[in-house]
């Protein structure tokens, strides 16, 4: 090329760089035209441009023509090795550029030179190109590459503060757009933040740590991944593992720009190395100063990580940390609710709340299951209430205004005992406890109603007060007689000598005896069933046979009524003989009892293959069916028994039991006015 042609190349070159400077804000088209008007004036080879980092001093490459991965490494520290101006040198003999020094001259370039990017002193970068011979460069050449560089360094300059202008910018909205998206998407949260970090950090994955203590040791455990990382959920590393207990001490992120800078050995550099992980930024997240846990963000190729994206990248660490404590406390609180919520819902307690416009708010299983008993579905369940008389303990119906509703509507609570009358002849007792729900004014916009069926503890209780008063008479009874007859042969002594008397007295204290023994036995009995405690003796027994004998022994206290036993064969089993034969003679005395003079009582026995059926049947008035399913529970006595000799209301207990124990069943049947038939079955042969 002429000294003609190159001058108006040169001048050409200035020309369209001095024209296109100003206009040019895209750091990409500055880099290319820059490289391409060197090498065009420079008649080089190959061009490449560093652009020096500010903040940390070293060199990044930032774009190139005609060079390979190999001979432009991201990051260069040649602060020291850089002179002012411009410096040819010759590659074989410069360990400056080593090791793509040595790759350049295996490619086949011998020289390269290097241009300094400055503005007033100030170092932007430099040009550097590469020449497969060694270069003729006239002054003039070498002024216009310098010009060049003096233009294109104000250039470069301004499109990388547009660029960190527009970098910021962006991060700036994708904060601000992840920061909406964790005020409206708590189930989210991990997704969210991650989605994020990727966007700011021009990530392919990344991951979320949580710190704990286990066995004394605290560890950082993955809890969620996104990309290829998430297989390293729930991985668990030591907070004091490299890399790791750097970043916990640090407040700004770490960052790690190329993975073969770390140590391979230690745990982050082996999963780094198994993930594919060139370039990351690791940081812990931190509420009110105390570490909660570490966000990471990985590039799958070497990174030169912004300023704007690793400060980025530690805000999004506090925005995280503040989300995620906010919905581990969220999860907590719906995890307590929701126990709460089961445990409401199974207690077997109906509860509900009702506004003010009687809708049912809420109402679990128990309310549910007692709405449906009184005939109404959930929604109807006070109508159900209000249908039934509500009276308190002492029988006094209770007006809808002094309800316990009404009253907790009025800020009052209140906890009683009521008895719901449903129907004719049914009674449930409940244990009712009404609280006000206040709203955030603090008036009352809800009640909590709950109540608990007592109806069998409150007729067991009945009973026991029954028990007690009837205890007392029967007991008094033969004691009362007993001592009217000590103290008869204390005023005669003489009554013993005359043996009519004598045989009358002692008969008739003979007779209070057994009545107390009896009663002392069937409380006897009783405690041991409540126990546990009743042995049977197991033997081979003819129930036949001991059905005629308690008719047999029945007719020795009995002359009123004629017995009659239907056994024409042997029933054979092994049962307690003993047991057996006070079963029937409860049943027979219970026929007795209430049978009018000269009435039949009848026991019939048979059996089939695996079980032997007994009845007694009697003339009597008969059992109400309301009352029929009572009779064997303690202390239970029926409306006819008013009306006869007294008992403890315990011997169809003692009697059930001694069945069920057997492996029996035992059942009534009657109607009112036509007597009563006592049936039990029991097993041949013991089954158990």
């Amino acid at each position: 090329m002429s000294e003609t042609d190159r001058s108006a190349l040169e001048l050409q070159a200035l020309h369209r760089v001095i024209a296109s400077g100003t206009r040019a804000l895209d750091l990409e088209v500055v880099l290319g035209r820059c490289i391409e008007q060197a090498m065009a004036v420079a008649s080089a080879d190959a061009g490449v441009i560093y652009l020096r980092d500010p903040r940390r001093g070293n060199y990044n490459m930032a774009g190139s023509r005609n060079m390979t991965e190999r001979l432009t490494p991201p990051v260069l520290a040649v602060d020291e090795q850089l002179r002012s101006g411009h410096r040819l040198y010759e590659l074989a003999n410069n360990p400056q550029f080593r090791p793509s020094s040595d790759y350049a001259v295996e490619e086949g370039f011998t020289h390269g030179l290097v241009v300094l990017l400055s503005i007033e002193e100030r170092r932007v970068g430099f040009l550097g190109l590469l020449f497969r011979g060694k270069p003729t460069l006239a002054e003039s050449t070498t002024n216009t590459l310098e010009a060049i560089a003096a233009f294109e360094a104000v250039a470069l300059e301004s499109a990388r503060v547009h660029r960190q202008v527009e970098l910021r910018a962006s991060v700036a909205r994708t904060l601000n757009d992840c920061a909406e998206r964790l005020l409206h998407h708590d189930a989210d949260v991990y997704a969210i933040i991650l989605d994020a970090a990727c966007k700011i950090a021009r990530g392919s994955g990344g991951l979320i740590s949580t710190l704990l203590v286990r066995d004394g040791v605290e560890m950082s455990r993955i809890d969620y991944a996104i990309g290829d990382d998430k297989p390293l959920v729930g991985m668990e590393l030591p907070a004091t593992a490299p890399y790791l207990r750097e970043t916990l001490a640090q407040a700004a992120p770490y960052v790690v720009e190329d993975v073969n800078a770390l140590d391979q050995s230690s745990d982050i550099g082996r999963v780094a190395a198994k993930q594919g992980t060139r370039a990351f930024i690791l940081t812990t997240m931190r509420q009110d100063g105390r570490p909660l846990g570490q966000l990471f963000v990985k590039s799958n190729e070497p990174r030169i990580y912004a300023d704007a994206e690793i400060d980025a990248i530690q805000l999004l660490s506090s925005m995280a940390a503040q989300a995620l404590a906010r919905a581990r406390r969220q999860a907590e609180e719906r995890a307590e609710h929701a126990r709460i919520a089961a445990i409401l819902e199974h207690l077997p307690i109906v509860v509900a709340v009702v506004d003010r416009q009687g809708n049912v708010v809420h109402i679990n299983a128990a309310g549910r299951d007692f709405a449906q008993r009184m005939g109404a579905d959930e929604l109807q369940w006070r109508t159900a209430l209000a249908s039934m008389t509500v009276t308190d303990r002492d029988g006094r119906v209770i007006p809808p205004a002094e309800s316990g509703v009404a009253l907790a509507f009025g800020g009052v609570t209140t906890a009683r005992e009521l008895t719901l009358v449903t129907k004719p002849g049914e009674k449930l007792h409940v244990l009712s406890v009404t609280v006000p729900v206040r709203g955030p004014t603090g008036s009352v916009d809800a009640v909590l109603s709950s109540f608990q069926e007592v109806t069998e503890l409150r007729e067991l209780a009945d009973a026991k007060d029954r028990f007690l008063s009837i205890a007392s008479h029967e007991l008094r009874s033969p004691i009362t007689s007993l001592r009217a007859t000590t103290s008869l042969l204390q005023l005669d002594p003489n009554a013993l000598i005359d043996a009519s008397r004598r045989e009358v007295l002692l008969g008739r204290i003979q007779r209070q005896i057994d009545r107390l023994s009896t009663l002392v036995e069937r409380l006897l009995d009783t405690t041991r069933l409540n126990a546990g405690e009743l042995p049977l003796d197991y033997v081979d027994c003819d129930l036949a046979a001991l059905c005629r004998d308690a008719a047999e022994h029945a007719r020795l206290t009995d002359r009123e009524h004629p017995y009659v036993v239907d056994a024409p064969a042997p029933i054979l089993g092994r049962w307690d003989g003993s047991r057996i034969e006070q079963v029937l003679t409860n049943l027979l005395s219970n026929a007795c009892r209430y049978s009018p003079p000269h009435a039949e009582i009848v026991v019939r026995a048979r059996a089939n293959d695996r079980h032997a059926i007994v009845e007694v049947i009697d003339h009597g008035p008969g059992i109400a069916p309301d009352q029929q399913q009572k009779l064997f529970t303690p202390f239970f006595r029926g409306a006819a028994a008013s009306r006869h000799k007294g008992g403890l209301g315990l011997g169809l207990y003692i009697t059930r039991e001694i069945v069920r124990r057997h492996g029996g069943s035992m059942r009534v049947s009657s109607t009112p006015g036509q007597g009563a038939t006592f049936s039990f079955e029991l097993p041949l042969r013991p089954t158990s």
